[in-house]
């Protein structure tokens, strides 16, 4: 009963969204590591140097919801919203981005947008990645300081010096890559090099593709933690081959090769790629609903209520056991039912005064088919009045 109860209150919580979530940047990080070839320094080929970039490289995303300015300034270096005509917002191409992000700002806002609003992604790449040639030129010094130390006769303490200046410039760039390597999964997610970046939206939809939010937490996240292994991503890898351009040049290809997945990934939606019921998910509907029915019985007085109520101190804001006498609890249905005709109310109330513009179709935002594989398994319960 209780791990039920607790698998209820966890699914209540709220959790910030993450780009392919932290698997997938996970994925990213190592696998880059075990593949670098052998001119990179020795410290970074390391197991332990693979497994902390694919922890930093989470970082970009773990440390959002920190407040502001630290979020308007942070979270747009995530995405980038490209049009379906190549231009971001009706603003510059994609494939000739401006040179810095200034002159970027200064051009979006010649068609009523800014940086904030279009997100800036390419420029969050191009710069982690001058900021690594700084960081492996200040190794190189470092390093060569510490091996012709007797050449140019350094004192004791200057080879301190470069000794503890390589030591924190190892951990920099094992820091800077981690960062980076977050900014470049971003950049191979098709929603976030979009306009279309969680639902197709409004404007021509010519195929029929979902409109409502909640493609992009299923396909990054859902979809990936259910049916994405690591060593199928590293037998897909392909091996790097230089292009011979400037960053910037790389990067606008890189995004244009990865918006060009856009489609892809709504037809594959559409036709229900996404959406495999895994026996995880399976499972824990079950345990959810059985923790909504604990927590119903104890709502109307149930054997159980005094349990019950221990939990939702321990794991909630609200610790005066007396006020749970007092309060009237918030309803939750024991068969996991959602009121259509409640929520028809809402919207349009919320319609009447002004604040929705379009009614949304509710029925197309409703999934039944866990909670109908739970109430399967459990059965349905009479509700008392």
């Amino acid at each position: 009963m209780r791990k039920a109860f607790l698998a209820m209150l966890l699914a209540a919580m709220p959790v910030p969204a993450l780009a392919w979530g932290g698997t997938g940047h996970r994925y990213i990080g190592e696998l880059a590591v075990r593949n670098f070839p052998k001119e990179i320094p020795a410290f970074l080929r390391t197991r332990l140097a693979a497994e902390e970039i694919g922890m930093m490289a989470q970082e970009p995303d773990i440390s959002r919801n920190a407040g502001q300015p630290h979020d308007g300034d942070g979270d747009p270096g995530h995405f980038l919203d490209v049009s379906d005509d190549g231009s971001i917002l009706g603003g510059p191409q994609l494939s000739a981005l401006p040179e810095t992000r200034r002159d970027y700002d200064t051009a979006l806002r010649a068609v009523n947008s800014d940086e904030y609003k279009a997100g800036f992604l390419p420029y969050a790449i191009m710069d982690g990645w001058q900021q690594l040639v700084k960081d492996f030129a200040l190794l190189r010094r470092d390093m060569a300081a510490r091996k012709f130390a007797k050449t140019f006769a350094m004192t004791v303490e200057e080879k301190k010096f470069y000794a503890r200046a390589q030591a924190v410039r190892q951990i920099l760039t094992l820091r800077d890559l981690g960062v980076w390597a977050h900014y470049v999964g971003d950049a191979s997610q098709p929603m976030h090099a979009s306009v279309h970046y969680n639902g197709w939206g409004e404007g021509p939809n010519p195929e029929g593709f979902v409109v409502t939010p909640g493609l992009h937490a299923k396909f990054e996240s859902d979809f990936v933690n259910a049916n994405v292994k690591e060593r199928e991503v590293a037998a897909a890898l392909r091996p790097p081959s230089a292009c011979g351009c400037t960053i910037q040049q790389h990067t606008q290809a890189y995004l244009a090769a990865t918006q060009a997945q856009v489609i892809t990934v709504y037809r594959l939606e559409k036709a229900g790629a996404f959406d495999a019921a895994t026996p995880q998910a399976k499972a824990f509907t079950v345990a959810f609903l059985k923790g909504v029915r604990d927590y119903y019985d104890a709502m109307k007085g149930g054997p159980k209520r005094a349990e019950v109520i221990q939990i939702c101190i321990k794991y909630t804001s609200l610790k005066d056991k007396a006020l749970y006498e007092k309060m009237q609890w918030s309803y939750m249905d024991p068969n996991g039912e959602i009121s259509l005709d409640g929520l028809r109310d809402q919207q349009d109330w919320y319609a009447k005064q002004g604040v929705v513009a379009k009614k949304a179709d509710l029925n197309g935002m409703i999934d039944r088919r866990f909670l109908d594989y739970a109430l399967q398994k459990l059965g349905r319960v009479d509700v008392k009045n």
